[in-house]
């Protein structure tokens, strides 16, 4: 006989939205579509922010009328400001650095210092170029801390330059002494300082991974000052330097008489000034124990985050109405500047650090754009307090975005 069957109507397929559905996006409170856009790797992400602005203003024109598009993590701007703020920090460490040196040592020697900055700052970006570092949070952080001590070996060099001219040396006596006698010791100093950051260069940890670059661009950068310091703030002393310096007033002033006194009476009492200093380190050691244990600080971005959590027998739903009690709050305070909304499901990991849950119809997430800090934090407290009056038997958790 016949092996095969006729079937026929067995089911009609339509195209509609499932129902119940399994999870729900919305802007401000409104239902909508979200779209993630990520960046081809390699890409500039500054770059990639203004052809997609320019890209999104084109398309919207072409959008049905009441359709609008909307930014709701907007990682470039985020990026853009963020390294602006660490840019301002570093040109304001090499500002504060400039004016020391020339306060210091005065204005020929100060200009020699001075030059070494920038060219330490610009073989170091080579460098950095070269191996694929990019200027972020922690390799800018990781300049401004270097900043500090990459003017130490220019600052020995110029001023065992001027110590030998005040004896009457020449110029080229006097810059090739300053290698012939402390070019060495200062590279075992500059070594020593570089050892203290090879246990974040050695930690295969996430941190570690994230941090990985704070150690590589402060090794470099003192590698590259030593070099500038023996080779370059040389050479520049002997370009700018006077041929005969004047010796130094011969009595010494009030802060180091003051400093001579302090420094022979510790060596007097010995075991006196080692007692002192085992005690010292001793309490440092116990005091730590009152400072908060925490890798990262929170972010300083505005954005605040707001976990919903019902029963795990509720149902997508209930989670939209309780979503919708909490977002009646957000639509009247003056601390919000939007929200997006995301019911049955965490927003995507728009960022890094950040950790999207597992999906479910009991879960929703709420992602609050605020005007700045201090307005995230008045926030946070009334969110809270609502949280622990209005909403009970649904947990309600506040938080910021972690580094």
């Amino acid at each position: 006989g016949d092996n095969f069957f006729r079937l026929t109507d067995v089911a009609t397929v339509t195209r509609a939205y499932a129902d119940p559905p399994s999870e729900m996006f919305r802007y401000k409170g409104a239902e909508a579509v979200g779209l993630a856009i990520g960046m081809r790797e390699g890409a500039n992400i500054l770059d990639f922010g203004a052809e997609l602005s320019a890209l999104m203003a084109d398309l919207e024109q072409r959008l049905p009328i009441g359709i609008n598009v909307h930014h709701v993590a907007d990682q470039p701007h985020a990026v853009d400001e963020a390294v602006s703020h660490f840019i301002q920090a570093l040109i304001e460490a090499v500002v504060i650095v400039l004016a020391v040196s020339f306060i210091s040592l005065g204005v020929r020697a100060g200009l020699v210092v001075s030059l070494s900055i920038p060219l330490v700052l610009a073989i170091t970006f080579v460098v950095m170029h070269a191996w694929g570092f990019t200027l972020q949070r922690i390799s800018l952080g990781a300049l401004i801390i270097a900043l500090g001590l990459l003017v130490d070996d220019a600052m020995i060099a110029i001023e065992t330059m001027i110590s030998r001219l005040e004896v009457g040396e020449s110029l080229g006596k006097a810059a090739s002494f300053a290698w012939t006698s402390i070019a060495f010791p200062m590279l075992t100093g500059t070594l020593v300082t570089v050892a203290g950051f090879i246990p974040i260069g050695l930690n295969n940890s996430a941190a570690g991974e994230f941090t990985f670059s704070l150690f590589v661009v402060i090794a470099v950068s003192l590698l590259v000052s030593w070099v500038v310091a023996v080779l370059f703030a040389p050479l520049l002393g002997a370009t700018l330097l006077p041929a005969k310096w004047d010796h130094h007033d011969a009595e010494p002033g009030r802060v180091r008489r003051t400093f001579h006194r302090v420094l022979r009476g510790a060596m007097r009492a010995r075991w006196l000034t080692i007692l002192v200093t085992v005690l010292a380190f001793a309490g440092a050691i116990w005091g730590m124990r009152f400072v908060e244990n925490q890798f990262f600080p929170s972010s300083d971005r505005p954005e605040l985050i707001v976990d919903i959590t019902l029963p795990r027998n509720a149902s997508i739903e209930a989670t939209r109405a309780e979503m919708d009690r909490f977002e009646e709050v957000l639509a009247d305070h003056d601390d919000v500047s939007f929200w997006s909304s995301y019911v049955g499901r965490g927003a995507p990991r728009f960022i890094l650090s950040f950790d999207a849950g597992t999906p479910g119809p009991n879960i929703g997430q709420i992602i609050i754009q605020t005007p700045g800090v201090e307005a995230r934090d008045r926030l946070r407290a009334d969110l809270e307090a609502l949280a622990r009056t209005d909403f009970p038997g649904t947990d309600v958790f506040v938080k910021l975005l972690e580094i």
